[in-house]
């Protein structure tokens, strides 16, 4: 299994990297337009795949130390990411975040699993779905979507 993602990750990382830059280049000369943004869309839903087959393999070798950090932060950064994500597969993501949600934890185990259930927010649900993300630190704060 091992040996299979490892060749996975090699023969995907090529061509994406190809793709992603011819992409960019052709968004700066030309302007981005809707081709552009399906294209960065699909870009982007492949390098969520790629990053978990890295983590796949790499999670029982490597430790992914604790850290303090602002999980608003996070959450906002991969949202924004997985935005373009959504509208390419005609979805939306609302999001209402607490402001000061701070924790100790592996930024890079709890991105994964922030992107997870993005990913599969957007991939399972239907056509005109808004995702909702809710993240608050205190039942005073519980905010509706």
């Amino acid at each position: 299994m091992d040996n299979l993602v490892r060749f996975s990750i090699h023969e995907i990382q090529t061509p994406l990297s190809v793709i992603m830059l011819n992409n960019d280049l052709r968004s700066r000369e030309s302007g981005e337009d809707e081709y552009s943004r399906h294209i960065e869309g699909a870009i982007r839903s492949l390098k969520n795949v790629y990053e978990d087959l890295v983590y796949t393999l790499e999670h029982a070798r490597v430790e992914y130390p604790k850290e303090h950090f602002s999980l608003t932060e996070m959450i906002r950064d991969r949202v924004e990411y997985f935005s373009l994500i959504a509208d390419y597969n005609d979805k939306s993501i609302r999001q209402i975040l607490s402001e000061d949600a701070w924790v100790m934890a592996s930024s890079v185990k709890l991105s994964r699993i922030i992107d997870n259930s993005l990913s599969n927010a957007i991939k399972y649900g239907l056509p005109g779905t808004e995702v909702g993300v809710r993240l608050f630190t205190d039942d005073r704060e519980r905010p509706v979507l």
